[in-house]
């Protein structure tokens, strides 16, 4: 695609990034990083002067924040949208782990799901689990479970929660 892993800085003829880019801007800003697979526009487009290694990225706005962030793996449009220094994240279906940056170890299947943002070592699975937390400030909410369609979007605080079941602490 267009531009599509366009500053990857390669050293020498010789080196090789074993990167893929296909799609217009796809990876567009890694300079150095290796191992990355970006499908899709603007899939782990990035900011300028950063590097980035060992994600995937497919869909639409797949990784596009992605920075210094390493082994994230994003699947559906939009998923993980924000995350850029954050690594071993996992983001399947539209829009999903949408609202946070920095955060590790965190699991996000269904669409919407997890974007409560500033919390670490999460899972939520189930349309639009963990979605519209309002936690305030980064790891109040770590280590938190969510099972379900809109499981636990009342959460306003509180390490190592569980929800599980339609609609459970919403």
């Amino acid at each position: 695609g267009y531009a599509a892993l366009h500053l990857q800085d390669m050293g020498d003829s010789r080196a090789t990034s074993a990167n893929t880019g296909i799609g217009s801007y796809a990876g567009y800003y890694n300079v150095t990083g290796t191992n990355n697979t970006y499908l899709g526009y603007n899939s782990g487009k990035g900011a300028t002067g950063q590097s980035n290694s060992s994600n995937t990225g497919v869909g639409a706005n797949a990784l596009l924040a992605i920075t210094t962030g390493n082994d994230n793996t994003a699947v559906g449009k939009g998923s993980l949208d924000a995350v850029e220094a954050g690594q071993y994240n996992t983001g399947i279906g539209l829009n999903a782990g949408g609202a946070f940056n920095d955060e590790s170890h965190n699991t996000y299947v269904g669409y919407g799901c997890g974007q409560s943002g500033h919390a670490a070592s999460c899972t939520a699975i189930g349309s639009n689990a963990l979605a519209g937390v309002t936690v305030v400030g980064a790891g109040n909410a770590d280590g938190t479970v969510a099972i379900g369609v809109t499981a636990l979007t009342a959460l306003t605080s509180g390490i190592g929660n569980l929800a599980v079941g339609y609609s459970a602490l919403s």
